[in-house]
């Protein structure tokens, strides 16, 4: 996926606490998403990431500054390649069922444009996942 013509989305791993790859999300167990991008040109702003998973009436967000701030979204240089971490520790109550994982960013109340890949919303369709 392509966010304007600034940043692509290479590709992404769920991980368990172990750093084994997690086939479902179990609340209460902690969870990293990992998104690998590569940035084409630069861009202005104050840019935070998002991940959303959605379904059966819940939204589950995570939210914060790119690279846990150590390396701001504005000064990002065409060529690099940079691994975002989002972690994920759903609530207790959290329904079992499957659900829908977004991956974007935003800042304010805009979104950043995706330019290409399968979207909603202006979040990339990352896949499903089961909650058990």
């Amino acid at each position: 996926a392509r966010f304007l013509d600034h940043i692509e989305l290479l590709g992404w791993d769920l991980i368990d606490e172990t750093g084994a790859q997690a086939e479902v999300l179990v609340p209460r167990k902690k969870y990293k998403a990992r998104f690998y991008l590569r940035v084409d040109k630069r861009l202005a702003g104050s840019w935070l990431t998002f991940l959303h998973i959605d379904g059966l009436g819940k939204r589950y967000a995570v939210d914060h500054a790119p690279l846990a701030g150590k390396y701001p979204m504005n000064l990002w240089q065409p060529g690099d390649i940079l691994r975002e971490e989002l972690e994920i520790n759903l609530e207790p109550n959290f329904v079992p069922g499957e659900y829908w994982l977004f991956f974007g960013f935003f800042e304010g109340e805009t979104r950043m444009r995706v330019t290409e890949g399968q979207a909603r919303d202006n979040r990339v369709v990352i896949g499903k996942v089961e909650v058990r």
